[in-house]
């Protein structure tokens, strides 16, 4: 298990990188290929149907949780019993999804008689069904997934995304480039989706030999699992309300080149928020098992501290590096006129590390089914964050909604979250942070002052900026092997080097 769980996070960061990749190089093409015109139309549908994903309603990480459960505790007729009903569930929100998607497709005429064409119109009408359906195929494919990942097949779950993502780019240069357009983008999105449906029904129930049988409807596991999907669904929406929240009152408040300038701020901020969270999806089985065998609050808390640590180390290269040199960054990325996004960045950033090298412990309530906890307290942050951002935007402008999102997160997450883990889940949270930060946290800070000469004295061109990079990453590799590392940190770091074929 140890070995899907590392392949798979090899994987999913390649997938981070890849998607980065597509993002930058592919996007420009499809503009070219589409026109801008149609580009338009089809980010507007897909922002338009975009909100249909939250039909899923964390049914990948629900069925991952309870096939863990029930195999630890050898409960073959329960488990069965739980997939049959878990199925169900996930065809009827499909059809939900389906029943929304052709209440949309009816309202499209009037809805975009205004801003669109009649011949646009008729394109986005195509576009609705697409999306629709591809919806609900990702619906039901999540139940089947996260059968999948129940049994820690992370490399194989991991490794569908990718062929999926490099498919998907293959396919559509090509018919870009025989000249189809936005529909049959679309059209191409649903065919990988029931491909990869299709793989994981199959490796799922014959791989993996598991049996869909109902016996009874159990009505406790009813009413805990849609309590779970309603907190999923919350949270979805929250995260929905504040990732756009900051942009909408600066729009409201001040103008266009403001709120695209801040726009660039939330995309560091959103991938910098990604490098950490992946290497948490791995931990839902190993937290469940720990749950399922009734393990110690100490057992739950050195969990979290050991994931965290690993955390730290990836957030910690990120955030020194950009502390650093992000300057230089957005000045090679973006050009003059985008220094202010440098700070809106770091206000942003610091005080998000805090949840990142913690984010195990939600890991923890999934296993225990507390997951609704956790999303009012993030409904209390999207409050503060309003209040906050809107007193504070009226005297000292944008940089005030980069504060008022720094104050939530560090009363949320720094405060309200970790009183709630030690009242309620009886973490210790204190000594998890200290087993989190000792050793590694000086080892940051070491190289961040060794990693001081590179930024002032070196020239600011693009090769040299590549070459600050690396050297920057060996000065803080090194750092962290050797001062911020314990035994078996630095053991995991050799035999990955051994397998590599390199020495200690």
């Amino acid at each position: 298990m140890k070995n899907q769980i590392k392949s798979g996070a090899v994987i999913s960061y390649f997938n981070l990188v890849l998607n980065m990749c597509i993002n930058i190089f592919f996007t420009p093409f499809l503009i070219r290929s589409l026109g801008d015109a149609e580009y338009g139309v089809y980010r507007v549908i897909q922002s338009f149907a975009g909100p249909l994903a939250i039909m899923t309603l964390g049914m990948a990480t629900l069925v991952t949780r309870n096939i863990v459960y029930y195999d630890t505790r050898r409960q073959q007729k329960e488990k069965e019993n739980f997939l049959a009903m878990g199925i169900v569930i996930s065809l009827a929100m499909a059809a939900v999804t389906l029943l929304v998607g052709a209440g949309m497709y009816a309202a499209a005429d009037k809805m975009f008689q205004s801003s669109l064409t009649p011949a646009e119109v008729v394109t986005a009408k195509k576009l609705i069904l697409f999306f629709v359906g591809n919806m609900a195929l990702t619906v039901v494919n999540d139940f089947f997934a996260g059968m999948v990942r129940g049994h820690e097949k992370f490399a194989v779950a991991n490794g569908i995304r990718t062929l999926r993502l490099v498919l998907r780019v293959i396919t559509l240069v090509v018919i870009l480039r025989l000249g189809f357009k936005s529909v049959a983008i679309v059209a191409t999105d649903l065919a990988l989706t029931a491909l990869v449906l299709l793989f994981n029904v199959f490796y799922g129930m014959g791989r993996l030999g598991e049996k869909i049988k109902f016996h009874y409807w159990d009505k406790v596991m009813f009413k805990s699992s849609m309590l779970f999907s309603a907190a999923i669904l919350l949270q979805t929406i929250i995260n929905q309300v504040n990732q756009n929240l900051d942009s909408v009152i600066l729009g409201v408040m001040t103008d266009s080149k403001t709120v695209a300038l801040y726009s660039v701020g939330l995309v560091i901020y959103t991938t910098y928020n990604s490098v950490s969270s992946i290497i948490a999806g791995l931990f839902t089985p190993a937290a469940t098992r720990l749950v399922a065998n009734e393990a110690s609050a100490e057992q739950l808390t050195d969990f979290v501290s050991r994931i965290g640590r690993y955390q730290l180390m990836l957030v910690g290269a990120v955030l020194s590096g950009f502390i650093l040199f992000g300057k230089e960054f957005i000045l090679h990325w973006l050009g003059e006129g985008y220094q202010p996004v440098y700070a809106v960045v770091l206000w942003l950033i610091i005080p998000t590390t805090i949840p990142l090298i913690q984010s195990a412990y939600q890991a923890i309530l999934d296993a225990k089914m507390k997951r609704m906890s956790r999303s009012v307290i993030l409904s209390v942050m999207a409050g503060l964050n309003v209040a906050i951002s809107i007193v504070l935007i009226h005297y000292i402008g944008y940089i005030g909604a980069a504060i008022g999102t720094a104050i939530s997160i560090l009363l949320g997450h720094g405060l309200i979250m970790n009183i709630y883990l030690y009242k309620v889940i009886k973490l210790d949270v204190i000594k998890m942070f200290k087993d989190i930060l000792r050793g590694l946290f000086p080892s940051i800070l070491l190289s961040m002052a060794l990693g001081c000469p590179l930024a002032k004295f070196l020239p600011n061109t693009l090769l040299m900026f590549v070459v600050k990079i690396i050297l920057f990453l060996i000065i803080y590799g090194l750092s962290v092997y050797f001062f911020g590392m314990n035994g078996t940190e630095k053991e995991a770091v050799q035999q990955i080097a051994k397998k590599c074929g390199c020495k200690k």
